[in-house]
């Protein structure tokens, strides 16, 4: 997927499940991974992992919902 941000062409990248979910679409890897957090399914140090990584992605990486607010509007729009 690629959107507009101040004129320059942004790409985002998007890993996920090979199986679809309930809803007929693709889980990313952050909503399998906080999926297991949620179910308590992660040790200690997997969830302490999991926080670290997804804070740092939060500070490193740009959201596609703040470049574009209707990007997810759009049928099938998924990102990371």
């Amino acid at each position: 997927m690629s959107t507009k941000a101040v004129g320059v062409a942004v790409l985002f990248v998007r890993f996920q499940s090979t199986t679809r979910n309930k809803r007929g679409g693709y889980t990313g890897v952050f909503g399998l991974v906080n999926g297991l957090a949620k179910a308590g399914r992660l040790s200690e140090e997997q969830e302490a992992f999991r926080r670290a990584s997804n804070d740092w992605c939060d500070a490193n990486f740009l959201n596609p919902a703040k470049v574009d607010p209707a990007v997810y509007e759009q049928l099938g729009a998924a990102a990371w």
